[in-house]
């Protein structure tokens, strides 16, 4: 509360508007990933989509091709037709395939020596039969060269360029590809090939007319623009030029040229390839290798994706400036309160105050004679402290000593029918001890009803007092003059108790956590039972049986089981939740979807009826009741664990075995025991590596061991100065079991290396250490039949400690 002492209202709204804004980020940023997840998927499907159409367009010429060559066959064969009718059938249906097609500038047939014998071109959307005296032998041209190597029903593709006439580059540019393939007759002897000049700009203008957001390259083997960023860089190859996308973009063409298909974001693009060999779809068997490889590249520029991005922004705006006013007056409403709280908060302060300071002793029962409270007087006088009192009657302070039943009767009494007494009573304190104690006893009533019962009392046994102290004197003499003779012969059991002393203060952080994690939880417990006892009735009430039987089925659907949610998980079903409230019309949906989503419930429409009933809101608070008593008693169980293993530890390391018993131990579980004894100090900055071979337990003197432990990882941890790695090794060899503890601290001086072992020897400061834990170290490991072996520079010490395997018990 002492943070919003000054200007709550503004301290409040500027800590939820950061969580808001924190909040607002991560949707936004998860936003952005789905949009960036969103076109990386486009852009490989857009690249998809233009294969397609390549493919498409080259298969339709595969086949009408095809065609050609058979119809050539076919008529040539024909008998009835005389050879200049024969041409002229081929030629009409050349000329009615060109009309309707429209795709091919010039078809032709060529003999085996390359003279053209039938050559029809395309121009203007009209077609053109050439005359006999203008056909021309082909034989010199690179694609009919080429074409000599088909076999049979292969085919042919030349490079996709320009076309030329009379060797110059035709203007417009005419984007060309030339097919061909063989013409066979019937003794299938090659008499002839099919060429067609294919309009290229048909198959790039459709291309082009795909690209919106997305753009598309089309590149050939050697990287050169057939489809490219801008008209100027198209074809390069054809004018000498080195524009080209390797020269561009090196690293993305060494990365996707060999590659069937690449995606990767680069510079700001998400770039996708796709690979293409026109070869293989038109002549899928043909044995020559392919040389034609095209490159489909489709883009886009992630500008894309922060446009579309504030535009989501823009739309939700005013939801935006709403949450804001939503803030700024919550943070009106809790400020109210935090300062009425304040007030209350100083009043109990103050009464609290006189409560616990007052000499008199105090004690506030309810209605049932339990003790609620008490003070710091009551458990001075009494002996007993406030956990081991509470809940239990007054009868209790009675013992051997009290008053008789009459007494207590007339007391009561008084109490219930004046709502005071006073009096004096004799009472036993925890220690046995009898005391009398002078106590007045008044009520607290709500309408006619005694709610508590408020006693205050002083000890009045001053007489006593004197001879109880000298006879406490007396025996704490006499178990000092005890202490002392045993310590004389138990220098171990001292060092044992010096090192227990030195871990109480972390040891007692490692259960005073758990326990106040076991408290909190307990009266949540507490608190979620008596809503549910409330709520039970109230249910019974208000829901049909067919409704009771719908809720016992959402119970029974949750997970009890307790299971940890990432954020990222809860924030999805958080959605997922709020999407499905929303849609049964339900205007908080938010309130819902952030209830459901501890249940860990991912589909609520089967239980709609509760959701839309008029009590929804007591359904689900009686579930969440449940659901937080299984969670809180989780809470308890994990920290009962907790603090079970250090209470554990302790008391094995605080063991005295005065008759000296051995057992048949792991090692590593003694090591394990006295690391968690060591566990507040290792948390402040010291790393433990266990480097543990598995090995068998063994006779020992586990007592013993436990103190060579404490012993050398105490020191380790005071030569890090608490800041460093602390390893610890099991391994073994043929005769001995062997621990090794290494740190990383100052080392330990080459000249006092020989003495450590010494009785007194200590580098440490006067108080801190006696100079016995390394000699008793020693002999204890001497008593093992075993042997410690030390090594230690500038970058830490090593001390191995051997432990024979054949110890006789």
């Amino acid at each position: 509360m002492i943070f919003f002492k000054n200007h709550a209202l503004i301290k409040i709204f500027s800590i939820l508007t950061f969580l808001l804004s924190m909040l607002l980020w991560v949707y936004l940023d998860g936003v952005y990933e789905k949009l960036e997840d969103k076109y990386k998927a486009d852009v490989i499907n857009h690249n998809k989509l233009q294969y397609s159409i390549i493919e498409r367009n080259l298969l339709n010429t595969k086949k009408d091709i095809k065609y050609i060559s058979s119809l050539y066959k076919y008529i040539n064969d024909e008998q009835k037709y005389l050879a200049d009718d024969k041409k002229e059938i081929f030629t009409n249906s050349i000329v009615r395939l060109m009309n309707s097609k429209k795709v091919y500038s010039q078809v032709r047939f060529l003999d085996i020596s390359g003279q053209e014998i039938v050559r029809v071109d395309y121009k203007n959307a009209q077609c053109e039969v050439i005359d006999n005296a203008k056909l021309q032998n082909k034989s010199s041209r690179y694609y009919f060269q080429e074409s000599l190597t088909l076999k049979e029903d292969e085919i042919y593709i030349s490079k996709f360029d320009l076309n030329k006439e009379n060797s110059k580059i035709e203007v417009p540019y005419n984007p060309t590809m030339r097919l061909s393939t063989p013409v066979t007759n019937i003794k299938n002897e090659i008499v002839g090939y099919i060429i067609i000049n294919y309009l290229g700009k048909e198959i790039l203008d459709e291309i082009v007319s795909q690209d919106k957001a997305i753009k598309t390259l089309l590149l050939n083997k050697e990287s050169y623009y057939l489809l490219g960023f801008n008209k100027e860089e198209e074809w390069g190859f054809m004018f000498d030029n080195n524009i080209n996308f390797k020269g561009k973009y090196p690293y993305l063409w060494n990365e996707a040229k060999e590659k069937e298909s690449f995606t990767l974001h680069y510079k700001n693009t998400e770039f996708s390839f796709l690979l293409i060999n026109p070869v293989e779809i038109v002549s899928p068997d043909r044995e020559v290798e392919s040389r034609r490889m095209w490159k489909l590249v489709s883009y886009i520029s992630h500008d894309k994706i922060w446009e579309d991005l504030f535009a989501y922004i823009d739309s939700i705006k005013f939801l935006l400036v709403g949450f804001i006013f939503a803030i700024l007056v919550f943070s009106y409403v809790i400020s109210i309160y935090i300062r009425k709280e304040k007030e209350a908060h100083v009043r109990m302060e103050i009464a609290d105050e006189v409560f616990n300071n007052t000499i008199e002793g105090v004690m506030v029962l309810d209605a049932e004679n339990k003790i609620l409270q008490v003070n710091k007087a009551f458990t001075t006088i009494t002996g007993y402290k406030e956990e081991e009192i509470l809940n239990k009657n007054p009868r209790v302070l009675k013992g051997k000593f009290g008053e008789s039943k009459e007494y207590y009767k007339k007391m009561w009494d008084a109490i219930n029918e004046e709502n005071y007494w006073h009096g004096e009573l004799i009472n036993q304190n925890k220690n046995g001890e009898k005391y009398i104690s002078k106590l007045s006893v008044g009520t607290v009533n709500r309408d006619g009803m005694v709610l508590y019962y408020i006693g205050v009392f002083s000890d009045i046994t001053k007489e006593r007092e004197s001879k109880d102290k000298l006879k406490r004197t007396a025996d704490a003499l006499e178990k000092s003059l005890s202490e002392l003779k045993s310590a004389q012969n138990k220098l171990v059991e001292s060092e044992k108790l010096t090192a227990l002393g030195q871990l109480i203060a972390g040891i007692s952080h490692e259960i005073n956590s758990p326990l106040g994690a076991i408290k909190s939880s307990s009266e949540n417990v507490l608190d979620s039972i008596e809503n549910i006892l409330i709520d039970i009735p109230l249910l019974d009430k208000a829901l049909s049986q067919r409704e009771k039987e719908l809720f016992k089925s959402l119970k029974e659907s949750i997970p009890f089981e307790i299971s940890v949610l990432s954020i990222k998980e809860q924030r999805t079903l958080k959605k997922k939740l709020k999407e499905q409230f929303e849609s049964m019309g339900i205007e908080n949906s938010r309130f819902y979807a952030d209830k459901f989503s501890q249940f860990n419930i991912e589909d609520i429409t089967e239980f709609k009826d509760l959701i839309l009933h008029k009590e929804a809101k007591l359904i689900i608070d009686a579930l969440f009741s449940e659901y937080l008593i299984v969670s809180n008693v989780h809470n308890i169980k994990r920290s009962v664990d907790r603090a079970s293993k250090t209470i554990f530890a302790l008391k094995k390391f605080a063991h005295f075995d005065h008759d000296r018993d051995g057992s048949i131990e792991k090692l590593e579980d003694l090591v394990n025991n006295t690391l968690i004894l060591f566990s507040h100090n290792l948390k402040q900055g010291v790393a433990v590596v266990k480097e543990y071979k598995d090995l068998d337990a063994i006779f020992c003197y586990s007592d013993e061991l436990s103190q060579v432990w404490m012993n050398l990882i105490s020191n380790a941890i005071h030569a890090m100065d608490n800041n460093g790695t602390l390893t610890v090794r099991l391994d073994e060899d043929e005769a001995y079991q062997i621990v090794s503890i290494i740190d990383t601290g100052i080392g330990i001086p080459l000249e006092i290396q020989e003495k450590i072992f010494e009785p007194f020897f200590t580098t440490k400061k006067s108080g801190e250490g006696s100079g016995l834990g390394l000699d008793i170290v020693h002999k204890i490991i001497e008593a093992h039949d075993g042997k410690i072996e030390l090594n230690s520079d500038e970058n830490g010490t090593m001390f191995k400690i051997y432990i024979s395997k054949n110890i006789e018990g």
